[in-house]
């Protein structure tokens, strides 16, 4: 009984998020998704935008593999704010049996925090005598959103968070991407150009000079001429470039591209290209691998050895922000044990909502995305107006009627809606219901709302409301509420 307690604090610890844990890489996320475009369901509005460059395939893929919803979370970490905590406990009959709020002020000194507690009212059994905590959730809620003492840490966001949709002049008429490029073509004598525009006839056109390597923001493929990209280069300039010579879905904010010589291993390859970076050999060739998916490392002791590259292959190599972050992700990863394992599994349903996570009694009922759960869901896109001022896309995911039952075994997410900011594309809110009845039970609504503080997304208010009963022990059922000010 003792291990089926354990997995249920797993399950409910992603119920509330595990908000403030690093997730994995981008790189190792799953996103063969099977394609729902021909179930999707959209509006009026959506469908005139799809006539002028909104690609409702491009979106889906984009609600699927977004990480800026983390990226918000993990801001917090990194920025003074005032919060309040407003957490209810209520018995079989709803009635209130214990309370907690607090006004709580984050301080922070460089990349170090601090925090104080004021205008603490407690009521009811919220404590037990020895002055723990009687409420798991309020244990939860303690790790996640209360700072002791003075906690410092490294800020590597900026580095890590991928490019948002920045370009806000005319675009020409096409599909839409928005998403990093990196230049592939390579040639001793000439560099690909950026022209103004999308004709190669011609000299005076041409803007800049794109060296391979170079990442650069797409942001649309026009209609016509068909085979340009239409982008912006980290010095500002906007204009055109031939479209075989990018590679997209680039593992990180920034790699190395590198072309594989003749006679090349990877042992060579991070010794001269990586050389400055203090990590050893097995580490950076782990971490290649992770980023190409062309190289296979065996699963034994000494696998790492045996991975082999092609002459004139081109390669991801890691920036070293992104190599040192894989190195302490791997570290952390090493000393978890195997509840941190099934944590790092739920949070998928936080962040990347649809993926398949590997729990007991969960498994693939969480991978709304995929073929065998497609037929008990719906899925929408409209377009809607976010607390009357900020125009949305908004994706919805709700189970059909007889799959809504959570006493049904079908489903485990009932609903799922996200709304992204139109000019943007940032997730801007997230609401979700999920329950499951079985050997323990659960049915729990969360709502999160961000809003935008300088150049970054911070989450402004967060409310949870449900419950949950496994053997053993009490019904819990709770609501809490936190609103945020900076």
């Amino acid at each position: 009984m003792t291990g089926i307690v354990n997995i249920f604090k797993f399950i409910f610890a992603f119920i509330l998020g595990m908000l403030l844990l690093p997730l994995p890489s981008v790189a190792q996320t799953d996103t063969s998704y099977y394609d729902i475009s021909a179930f999707i369901k959209m509006d009026s509005i959506v469908v005139s935008a799809t006539r002028g460059g909104f690609d409702a395939e491009d979106f889906i893929q984009m609600v699927q593999e977004d990480s800026s919803f983390y990226t918000a979370f993990r801001n917090l970490r990194f920025n003074k704010y005032t919060s309040t905590n407003d957490i209810r406990f209520f018995d079989k009959k709803g009635t209130k049996a214990a309370s907690y709020y607090s006004d709580t002020q984050q301080k922070m000194d460089g990349n170090c925090r601090t925090m104080t507690y004021q205008n603490k009212q407690v009521t009811g059994d919220y404590y037990k005598n020895n002055k723990d905590y009687r409420y798991y959730t309020s244990k939860l809620y303690d790790r996640l959103f209360f700072t002791y003492g003075k906690k410092c840490e490294t800020d590597n966001r900026k580095k890590l968070q991928p490019k948002t949709k920045q370009y806000q002049g005319e675009i020409p008429v096409g599909k839409l991407l928005e998403k990093a490029g990196i230049v592939t073509y390579q040639n001793q004598s000439i560099q690909l150009k950026l022209r103004s525009a999308p004709d190669t006839s011609s000299q005076d056109n041409i803007l800049e000079e794109l060296p391979f390597g170079t990442v650069v923001h797409l942001i649309c493929e026009p209609d016509q001429p068909s085979g340009w990209y239409f982008l912006e280069t980290a010095s500002g300039k906007v204009g055109y470039s031939f479209q075989p010579h990018f590679w997209t879905n680039l593992p990180e904010a920034n790699p190395i591209l590198y072309k594989v010589k003749s006679g090349d291993n990877l042992s060579n390859i991070v010794k001269t290209q990586l050389a400055p970076y203090p990590f050893d050999q097995r580490t950076l060739i782990q971490i290649i691998a992770k980023m190409n998916q062309s190289i296979q490392i065996e699963d034994t002791k000494k696998g790492w050895k045996k991975a082999t590259v092609n002459a004139n292959d081109l390669i991801y190599l890691p920036s070293l922000p992104y190599a040192t972050a894989m190195k302490t992700r791997s570290i952390k990863s090493k000393k978890a044990n195997n509840s941190g394992k099934h944590i790092q599994e739920l949070k998928k349903l936080i962040f990347s909502p649809g993926q398949r996570v590997d729990v007991p009694f969960i498994g693939g009922r969480t991978g709304i995305f995929e073929e065998e759960m497609v037929p008990y869901y719906n899925y929408l896109i409209e377009s809607k107006t976010f607390k009357q001022d900020i125009e949305c896309y908004v994706f919805k995911v709700e189970a059909k009627p007889p799959f809504l039952d959570p006493k049904n075994g079908k489903t485990i997410i009932k609903s799922l809606e996200t709304y992204f900011d139109k000019s943007t594309f940032q997730v801007i809110a997230r609401n979700y219901t999920l329950s499951f009845y079985g050997l323990f039970d659960f049915d729990v609504t969360m709502n999160i709302e961000l809003e935008k503080i300088g150049d970054q997304y911070i989450p402004s208010y967060i409310k949870y409301d449900g419950f949950f009963k496994i053997p053993t022990q009490k019904r819990e059922q709770a609501v809490f509420e936190s609103s945020f000010q900076y």
